[in-house]
Formats: structure tokens, sequence, C-alpha cells
């Protein structure tokens, strides 16, 4: 009775965990994409490194980041310059985190309105002191978010309340919240407050015609014509997250459907060693033809049985890519390993803002669950099997509850993953796949166990 305990809860666990491990590395993945915004992963990210020396930043000037939007005419550029500073209003104050952006910033990163509009180019042009402002932030400096047109004073200067904006409550900016600003104000409007400021961060979207900059040497060279040194500066491809994120369900999927035609294969080699043992007999015997026809049911049954086997496997090579899934990022090949794991959760806590970290933050995540997450549901798996030899169990009842299971941990998981706020996004193919694999191998574990019996 306890083996039959273990194999229920062991194979339970280790399907949801399966399961969930893979909903959960496409809905993290989904996730960052959304929060990433108009762009998504694709564009390139340029980070001024700090001077040790004059202890400050290789940042850009004003005069530099005119001429850069110039020089980047063909893609949407975004400037970011993040400080905190104390705002007040006539009885209130808050030392808040404030980011001084183009007015591309929506097209970059996700902001949500609530009220008002988010900062102009013309109000940019303008240098006006206008400013965007978080509706918690609002709520603490003006116990009410019904402030458009307001004024607030920042930097011993007035500036008026033009929109209210509302984080988005879902699962990465939860876990990210202390990143995102409180404020927003237009970027040259920064420079009219402190001319010497040098913006420490840039943005480059990538386009789909393959118009402008196309990659990080692209960048590079722009910053070389300036007489700026790329060494001094941390240049990413966006691009280079997606493509390691992405692979791991594919990978995972692979790793199942080798083992579902192995299993065909053995299947299929041992039904073969079975009709030519059948008609061996048959030679053997001085009536061959009164043999084989006194053993057609089971010669029939086999031949049946081998082309059932040989659709499963024909439906399995036609449903899975067997190329190499691991996408190359900068002319070599790379996999997560610990060194990844740790470099992103480095990268997380040096990071300014959020729409700087979300990337970082979102593999990190992805690298956890890939190996924790799917090495433990393949191991309750594997330890279910192990229970499953030992039962003695009706095949129709096993096969039923096996069944039930299965489709109540998809249903679980995808409830789960809608109360943590991620899109459900389990992979139907994956899904069905690694059904019929665990499906494929109870019915062999159990047949095998019913004839030693």
């Amino acid at each position: 009775m306890n083996r039959i305990k273990g194999w229920k809860y062991t194979l339970i666990l280790g399907i949801f965990t399966l399961l969930f491990s893979m909903g959960f590395i496409q809905g993290i993945n989904k996730n960052a994409e959304g929060l990433l915004s108009t762009f998504g992963f694709d564009k390139i990210s340029v980070e001024a490194k700090e001077n040790p020396i004059k202890s400050r930043t290789y940042g850009f000037t004003k005069k530099e980041v005119w001429h850069l939007k110039r020089k980047l005419k063909e893609n949407l550029t975004l400037f970011v310059f993040p400080f905190e500073e104390n705002i007040k209003n006539s009885s209130n104050t808050m030392f808040a985190k404030i980011l001084a952006v183009s007015a591309s910033y929506p097209s970059f990163a996700d902001v949500h309105m609530v009220q008002g509009s988010f900062l102009t180019e013309k109000q940019e042009e303008n240098q006006d002191r206008v400013l965007v402002i978080e509706e918690e932030a609002a709520l603490r400096i003006f116990k009410s978010t019904d402030i458009l047109g307001m004024d607030v004073e920042l930097m011993d200067k007035s500036f008026t309340v033009i929109g209210v904006n509302k984080r988005k409550r879902t699962f990465l900016s939860n876990l990210l919240k202390r990143k995102e600003p409180d404020v927003y104000i237009p970027l040259q409007t920064a420079f009219v407050l402190d001319e010497n400021i040098e913006i420490p961060y840039l943005q480059i979207s990538i386009l789909e015609d393959e118009k402008g900059i196309q990659s990080e040497k692209a960048v590079g060279k722009i910053l070389e014509d300036m007489g700026k040194g790329p060494s001094n500066y941390k240049i990413v491809d966006y691009r280079g997250f997606q493509k390691r994120a992405y692979p791991i369900n594919a990978i995972t999927t692979l790793i199942f459907a080798m083992l579902m035609i192995y299993y065909l294969i053995r299947s299929q080699i041992k039904t073969i060693k079975e009709i030519f043992s059948t008609l061996a007999d048959g030679c053997k015997s001085h009536y061959f033809l009164e043999a084989v026809q006194s053993n057609k049911r089971t010669l029939g049954f086999l031949m049946i049985h081998f082309l059932f086997l040989i659709c499963c496997t024909y439906i399995v090579l036609k449903r899975v890519r067997f190329d190499f899934y691991l996408s190359a990022i900068k002319d070599q090949y790379d996999l997560y390993d610990i060194s990844i794991f740790i470099n992103n959760l480095f990268e997380v806590v040096a990071a300014k803002t959020l729409f700087q970290c979300i990337s970082y933050f979102s593999e990190f995540l992805i690298t956890f669950i890939s190996i924790s997450g799917v090495t433990l549901g393949g191991l309750l798996l594997y330890l279910s099997f192990y229970f499953l030899q030992h039962t003695r169990q009706q095949i129709d009842k096993v096969l039923f509850f096996f069944s039930v299971s299965y489709l109540a941990a998809l249903l679980f998981a995808s409830i789960v993953m809608k109360v943590i706020q991620l899109p459900a996004m389990i992979d139907i193919k994956s899904t069905i796949l690694i059904y019929s694999f665990l499906f494929f191998i109870t019915y062999r574990k159990l047949c095998a166990f019913n004839k030693k019996l």
C-alpha cells in the first residue's frame, strides 16, 4: 500500500514540477519581453563604465547626446540619467528616485499611465519643467492622485505634474519594485538643472527592416568615431538573452523525444524478433503452412503493433526539430552554467534602473528553474517508476490514474502561473510529447511486471 502511495505522490509531484518549470521558463520570458515594451529584446544597450582615476563615468555630454541622435537617426534612441533628490510641495517632502529620460522611453520600457500623458518630444526640446509621478509617490506627497497641473519643487525649481503612472503588477516588476523610479522628467530639462551631467545609459532599437544599427560592433564603431574608446562602455545586445532563454523548453522536448524514439525502436526490434521467432518455429515444422496458419492471429497482431510503432516514430520525428538548439552568441555557444547564474545575480544587484536589470533578472530566474526545476521533476518521475515496478495494480486503473493526474497537474500548473501573475505559456507540443513518453513507459513497466507475476 505504501508503495502505491509512493508511486502516486512522486508521479504527481514529478509531472507538476516538470510542467510548472517549463511554463515558468516561457512565462518569465514573455513577462520580461512585455516589460521591455515595444522593442522587447530587439535592442542594444550602452552603459558607461566608471573612471576609477577621475571618479566619474565615461558618460555622454549634452553635445554628444545630440551628435548621437543625429548619427543614429535610423534607429530610435533612448538616453537615461538616474539620480535621487528631494521633491516637495507646500506640506510634504519625499526622497525620490528620479529618471531623466528621452520622450521615447515608453517604447523601451513599460509605462502604465492612469492620468494625463507621458513626456513629449516637444516638452523635451523646449526644456519644459514638467514631470510624471508614480501613483504611490503622488499619494505620499499630495495625499491624492487627482493632481494634474499641480506644482512640486525639485532642485529648487518648480515642476508641473502632467501625468500619473502606475506600476504594473507583474511577477518581475513586483520582485524588482525598488528599481522603479518615482518621477520622470525630460532629459534636456536635466541639463538645464545641471549642465555638467553626463548621461550614463543609452539604448538603441534594432529595426526589422535592417536599417541603421544592427550589431554591437557598429555601435562600437560610432563610439570610436566620436573619440571614445569602446572598452570604456559595456555594450550588450539584448537579443542574446532571448537566444538563451527560448531553447530551454526546446531542449527538454528534444530529450524526451530522443528517449521516446529510443524506446520505440527497442520495441520495434523486439516485435521483429517475435515475428521472426514465430516464422522460425514454423520452418522447423514439417507442416510450415499449417504452422503459420495456426499463428496468423499472433503474426497479424505483431505486424499491426510494428506498424503502429513506426507511425509513432514518424510522428515524433516530424514534430520535433533535431538541429542544434543553442543559438550562437558572439561566435560561441553559451549554455547555462554557474558562471552565467552568478554574473546575472551580480548585474541585478548593480543595476540602478528597472529596465536595465529586467533581462538579467529574467535570465537569472530561468537559469535557476532550468537547473533545479527540470532536474527535480525528472528525478521524481524516475523515482515514481521505481515504485511502479513494485506495485500490484491493474493496468487499466494505473493508466486511468496517470492520465487524470497528468491533466490535473497541467491545470494546477496553469492556475499557479495565473496566481503569480505570469502568462500561462504551456507548450502544447512539449506537453503532449512528455505525456506520450510517460504513458508509454508506464505501460511497458506494468506489462513487464505482470509477466514476472
